[in-house]
């Protein structure tokens, strides 16, 4: 199976901007693994079947308890595994389209709780994911705002992933906010032991809907939208992916960045398995472009480009 062979290859200019087609020559993320932390996956869908794992896929939504999987309770988990790791069965190909997909659904109808996200977390570790992509999240706070010490219980969890090899992929939420100023924070994002990632459009600006802000992002990645709504082109500018019973769909949203940057993830460890958590998010990060150094208020380190980042291990 090849990219032209996906019947929808020309919607998915996300790939496109981003050189992923061109660095599928290079790899295609097999042999890693992906954890998708959402509302669950649609493993039945066609273009995810082939990647997917079910007997690893759980359900964590009742204060922690690991429960069996149950699909995806809405459309926006299989959004995400597609941007991450379709397989160009028919329709769509993810960044690493032969990378093994594992659904932990973190997120209820309503609401998520921290407990799950982090038990999530920690399970994520346990079963050797190369990546756990998280496209949810609480905030922006005030500092002032971390009464039960949720913030540092998140970063120590998530730095404990990145020490058992498990990279974790955050969105940095939609409230078009600057994360830097006052010290506000977005979780489970905003942390040491994350990559926080704003989203980007097809004109390469940031997307108006995102957060952005010096030494809060790491890089920036396809969300959808342009600088502001009125310049947006609905849905042309949106990103096309998988969603439940076989179909497809537009969506728009850090929640669209994140996983792109995890599925990058699955390129880089197929290529270098045993580069740890810090070496996978630097040589994403240099890979990186249309910013210098790794301070750009919008992208961090840049907005990713595939192609450049396996070109350099």
């Amino acid at each position: 199976m090849t990219t032209e062979d996906a019947a929808f290859t020309d919607l998915q200019w996300d790939k496109e901007i981003t050189d992923t087609f061109e660095a599928h020559e290079h790899a295609t993320g097999e042999g890693t693994r992906i954890v998708i932390a959402d509302t669950g996956v649609d493993g039945t869908h066609p273009d995810l079947a082939d990647n997917f794992n079910e007997e690893l896929s759980v359900s964590i939504v009742d204060g922690g308890e690991i429960d069996e999987h149950v699909g995806d309770i809405g459309d926006h988990g299989t959004h995400v595994a597609g941007i991450a790791g379709a397989s160009g069965a028919e329709g769509v190909t993810g960044t690493a389209p032969d990378a093994e997909l594992v659904s932990v659904r973190v997120l209820g109808p309503d609401s998520s709780s921290f407990a799950d996200i982090l038990v999530g977390a920690e399970y994520s570790a346990e079963i050797s994911a190369d990546v756990a992509n998280y496209s949810l999240g609480a905030g922006p706070y005030p500092p002032q705002a971390n009464p039960d010490g949720v913030r540092v219980a998140v970063q120590q969890v998530m730095q404990n992933v990145a020490r058992r090899g498990t990279v974790s992929t955050v969105s940095s939420g939609n409230a078009e906010t600057d994360l830097q100023r006052g010290g506000l924070f977005y979780l489970p994002g905003t942390v040491q032991g994350v990559m926080t990632v704003s989203a980007s459009g097809p004109d390469d600006g940031l997307s108006f809907y995102s957060n952005y802000g010096t030494s809060e992002i790491e890089v920036g990645a396809p969300g959808g939208a342009r600088e502001t709504l009125e310049e947006t082109v609905i849905p042309d500018d949106l990103v096309f992916s998988t969603e439940p019973d076989g179909t497809y769909g537009w969506k728009a949203g850090t929640s669209m960045a994140a996983p792109q940057v995890a599925g990058l993830v699955g390129l880089v460890r197929e290529l270098d398995p045993n580069a740890s958590a810090n070496q996978v998010e630097n040589a994403i990060a240099y890979g990186a472009e249309l910013a210098n150094g790794r301070s750009s208020p919008e992208f961090g380190a840049g907005r990713i480009n595939a192609l450049n980042t396996v070109d350099r291990i």
